[in-house]
């Protein structure tokens, strides 16, 4: 069925009656109990903006928006210690784990990456509401950086403004590039046939460069590569690989090939200056334990 929206403008006389009543109110398929989940996920609009507080007043004349997938169950996600690589003053490092989204979509369902991290900081007593500094796509894992206050989080969006910020990624793909190293220069575009994907288009697309090295050789004429992105697109390592021949495991999206397991592309590394005292910091997110579970070659590589 996918996500179905339902929208409303605020009568005068509904002005002031809670959230989670109007909504089910307004449309009886939505209980009162199901209209307070959508709007603690992140499913509920008022007048363009997510309110998730229940017991928020409608204002007379607001434009109401609802969003709930019926199909999708509704998750969170916690940001358990294991999974903070780095953490002092001013930044939060994290292992971002493959299927969650780094932001929350319009119904909030999924949970985010986000959220969890503006959880953690409110328990430990810090103000500020992280901002999303850098995204990796919903099925990619690994480092994920936030700012724990306004200085560090405009400094660390000049740092990726002028590309003083290097990222590697692991690809597990198949087959394997006909290159054992190399830079792709293709420029990248968004379809317009087809919704959140991306294509190489030397006419519409932005420039864009990727480079990768072939780090070992598996079975069945798999490789697992290295890569840097030098530019910042939407989707470009998946694009880029894709083009060559060599798309991700796991990636259906761009011809690779299915897993029930896998999705291999893993943000492994990520170095900058530190905002406060300019020293080189670097941080390391662990391989995938259900690469290692699913692929036991690749125990054996050390240059990872």
């Amino acid at each position: 069925m996918g996500v179905r929206t339902f929208t409303a403008v605020i009568a005068a006389e509904r002005a002031g009656a809670r959230l989670d009543r109007l909504i089910a109110d307004l449309w009886p398929e939505l209980s009162r109990k199901l209209a307070q989940r959508i709007i603690a996920a992140g499913g509920c609009y008022l007048d363009g903006r997510r309110r998730q507080v229940t017991a928020s007043p409608a204002p007379a004349g607001g434009r109401l928006k609802v969003c709930v997938d019926p199909d999708q169950p509704f998750r969170t996600f916690r940001l358990e210690p294991s999974a903070i690589l780095f953490e002092d003053d001013d930044l939060l490092v994290v292992d971002k784990p493959s299927g969650t989204p780094v932001a929350l979509s319009a119904t909030g369902q999924e949970g985010s990456v986000q959220l969890g991290v503006a959880e953690h900081l409110a328990r430990a007593g810090v103000a500020h509401r992280p901002a999303v500094l850098h995204r990796l796509d919903q099925p990619t894992s690994g480092v994920l950086l936030f700012a724990k206050n306004e200085p560090t989080e405009k400094a660390v969006y000049e740092l990726f403004r002028r590309s003083g910020i290097r990222k590697t990624y692991l690809a597990l793909v198949h087959p394997a590039p006909a290159r054992p190293e190399g830079r792709i220069e293709a420029a990248i575009a968004r379809r317009v046939d087809r919704r959140n994907q991306y294509k190489v288009s030397r006419e519409r697309g932005k420039a864009s460069l990727t480079e990768f090295r072939r780090l070992a050789g598996g079975p069945d004429g798999m490789a697992l590569l290295a890569v840097t992105p030098r530019t910042g697109r939407s989707h470009q390592i998946r694009v880029h690989l894709a083009w060559i021949g060599a798309p991700i495991v796991g990636d259906v999206l761009y011809g690779g090939a299915a897993h029930p397991a896998v999705f291999g592309l893993h943000a492994r590394r990520l170095e900058l200056p530190h905002p406060r005292t300019s020293r080189p910091a670097g941080f390391t997110a662990p391989v995938p334990a259900g690469w290692l579970a699913a692929f036991p070659w690749l125990e054996s590589i050390t240059d990872m």
